[in-house]
């Protein structure tokens, strides 16, 4: 039977053995002995005496196999040696290469294990754990697992309600020291923050660009790193390097857990010296939840991005990239709103191109576009940032600033004319971008004035001065 080196594979294993119509088997041997524990159960439950009617051995000699009735007979491997044995014979091969050695075959290192006879063959050995040891042992194991279970759960509730990548780090910091280790780097694909605009937001999430499926991107971003409980900076790295750029004189030991979700590969965790590592399954565990979360946060923030994108689309003029209608009914309301609580004057400014039928007419309908865009530009870069410019319709303009008096309102205006005719100049058009203005400034203790009404009156104002001009032209 082959299984999976888990309980469930013994499981599986051993109801199949007795299920299958054939002769009861002397003995069963296990791969590991958490699927020898597993068959002991099945057996014992089925009626059949281990080891008087079928013996039963594992292999590694864990905790549970000691502890377990009847005790697994197992092989025990010298763990801290084979550690010892493969660093220092990595440590050979890299000398090896770098004396241009590198072509010499690869050596096989066998060490010796110990055979463990045990209960469950029915061999009898002196218990060397006391119940007094056994009691201690397995409170101190359901407590340390209750205790980080709880605060698994309490980790995956709190970080998957995290809207941005940056937000999941500065949680994940919340829960680092469940790891017990002296150093952690969370290290991810750079691939992982490649998101500018709607599309590839829409791409990542449902076409997988920039996702990895094999192996990891050549640039790796640290999203989190940690030295002795406190957050330090790191610099990005590139893969080949593996580590981020982190010293130490003394020995230590790394482990890389790889970070995945499915078949996305994301990154890997690094932790050093860390004590929870050795607890597999607690911390496999932790690892998943840590994958999980990342993937709920990521495709939030990418759907985010879509979002607000879309919502853009909906409150901005495609040709300009100003508000548009929508957008001054959303924001300008806002504004109006906030400077009546704050006790605030407010500018509306209402401003019509001149001429723009001409310029259609003349030289084209591009030249008309590109004189939008300029007065639109123009606009935008003399609007301070606690106010909006608007494209309101065709050829028709609005800005709404907090806090302006007639003067400024006045000054304004001369800027926007000065700057209009500077940049007419400069791009040696044929024509000259020029703007009909009204302004109205809603003062402070003005408290019946709607924005509505405030538009209109600047509307109105702007209307006159256009009026005024064309007759000044014919007066000519």
């Amino acid at each position: 039977f082959i299984g999976l080196y888990n309980y469930d594979s013994g499981i599986d294993a051993a109801r199949k053995i007795c299920a299958a119509n054939r002769e009861r088997p002397e003995a069963i041997v296990c791969a590991n002995d958490e699927m020898a524990i597993a068959v002991c159960e099945v057996l014992r439950k089925q009626g059949i005496r281990v080891p008087e009617d079928i013996a039963v051995s594992g292999f590694d000699n864990i905790e549970d196999a000691k502890t377990y009735a009847p005790r697994i007979t197992s092989v025990e491997r010298p763990m801290d040696e084979m550690g010892y044995v493969a660093c220092d014979k990595l440590i050979e091969r890299i000398r090896e290469v770098q004396d241009g050695l590198a072509s010499k075959p690869p050596q096989k290192y066998l060490l010796e294990t110990k055979s463990i006879f045990n209960e469950s063959c029915g061999c009898e050995q002196p218990d060397t754990l006391s119940y007094e040891d056994f009691r201690r042992n397995y409170f101190y194991q359901k407590y340390h697992t209750y205790t980080h279970s709880k605060k698994l759960k309490q980790m995956s509730e709190n970080m998957i309600l995290c809207e941005t990548l940056k937000e999941y780090a500065h949680f994940f910091k919340d829960y680092t020291s469940l790891l017990e280790a002296k150093s952690i780097y969370l290290c991810v694909n750079a691939t992982e923050f490649v998101v500018s605009n709607q599309n590839e937001a829409v791409e990542n999430l449902l076409l997988k660009k920039n996702i990895r499926t094999q192996g990891y991107h050549d640039h790796m971003k640290v999203l989190f790193a940690a030295q002795n409980h406190k957050l330090v900076n790191i610099k990005d790295f590139p893969l080949n390097q593996i580590f981020p750029d982190i010293k130490r004189e003394e020995a230590t030991v790394f482990e890389i857990s790889p970070i995945h979700f499915q078949d996305r590969a994301i990154g890997y965790l690094i932790t050093e010296d860390s004590i929870f590592v050795e607890n597999r399954e607690l911390y496999y565990s932790w690892i998943q939840a840590l994958s999980s979360t990342y993937q709920s946060v990521w495709s939030k923030e990418q759907l985010n991005t879509v979002i607000k994108s879309l919502s853009d689309l909906y409150i901005r003029d495609s040709l300009t990239g100003l508000y548009n209608r929508f957008g001054y009914e959303k924001l300008g309301m806002e504004i109006y709103q906030q400077v009546r609580c704050q006790r605030q004057s407010l500018m509306i400014l209402f401003a019509d191109v001149d001429g723009l039928k001409k310029v259609n007419d003349l030289y084209g309908h591009e030249q008309g576009d590109f004189s939008i865009r300029s007065i639109a530009g123009i606009l935008h870069m003399l609007c301070p940032g606690n106010g909006i410019t608007v494209r309101y319709g065709g050829d028709e303009f609005m800005m709404i600033i907090p806090g302006y008096d007639e003067d400024q309102a006045m000054e304004l205006t001369k800027v926007i004319e000065t700057e209009l005719l500077r940049f007419s100049k400069q791009q040696k058009l044929d024509f000259l971008l020029e703007l009909s203005c009204g302004t109205y400034i809603l003062e402070a203790t003005d408290g019946k004035t709607s924005l509505e009404e405030c538009m209109k009156i600047a509307d109105t104002r702007m209307y006159e001065i256009k009026k005024k001009k064309k007759a000044d032209r014919k007066a000519e």
